[in-house]
């Protein structure tokens, strides 16, 4: 019996130390618990940041009536704005497809050899084109380029194209405008002169070379007699 109870009493130190050692334990698991609960409240506030981050993004993407579509480095489409949908007729669900499958209504036939260049080359193309609705579009094909670290000298790897359409009807409304102006000061027999505050002559109408006798391109020269004629 006495050996027995000796065995026991060895027994529960021991099962006392084990309880020390798993309290001990339980302890640095309840510690490590913390620090989960603190990063992951981290990781839900960057995850919040990032939400709002990307909302603000899409407001600005949307709301500067610029069409827009990214694409990646093999030419799948990652996001696109509103405004360039109906140029070739996207649907949310066509997140990740190629643009090849689709067809478009602008006025460019190299357009996907250009775009496959810009991705190759890192080249930036910039035109004005027309869709079959006669619109003119300012168009950009520019390289997806992501700069992974700051202090890297080399130039950042293309990872993808980033085409955009400006709409610039009001530019080529304008442009019509001034060209029609333009061709009514120039056939006018009447002599018109534009002139800068400093008194140099700007604009010189066909009238006027008949009036003065010199051309556009010479009026320039003779800027202080004209000056005293016209007085």
């Amino acid at each position: 019996l006495e050996t027995s109870n000796e065995e026991m009493q060895a027994t529960n130190e021991e099962l006392v130390a084990s309880n020390e050692e798993l309290q001990s334990t339980n302890e640095e698991l309840h510690s490590v618990n913390e620090e989960l609960y603190t990063v992951n409240a981290e990781y839900q506030q960057k995850i919040l940041e990032l939400k709002e981050l990307n909302a603000d993004i899409t407001h600005l993407l949307e709301g500067t009536d610029v069409g827009t579509i990214f694409l990646d480095h093999d030419l799948r489409i990652r996001r696109f704005t509103s405004k360039i949908a109906s140029v070739f007729r996207f649907q949310p669900l066509d997140i990740g497809r190629q643009l090849s499958d689709f067809s478009h209504i602008i006025v460019r036939p190299q357009l996907m050899e250009e775009i496959e260049q810009v991705r190759v080359t890192g080249r930036v193309i910039e035109d004005e084109v027309r869709d079959r609705n006669a619109v003119p579009y300012f168009l950009r094909i520019l390289p997806y380029e992501v700069t992974r670290n700051d202090q890297e000298r080399e130039a950042p790897p293309i990872e993808g194209v980033v085409l955009t359409l400006t709409d610039i009807s009001a530019l080529d409304r304008a442009r019509s405008h001034l060209a029609e102006l333009s061709a009514i000061v120039e056939s006018s027999d009447d002599a018109i002169i534009g002139m800068s505050p400093a008194g140099l002559i700007t604009t010189w109408n066909r009238g006027a070379e008949r009036l003065y006798g010199y051309v556009a391109e010479r009026s320039e020269e003779h800027t202080s007699e004209l000056q005293s004629h016209h007085d």
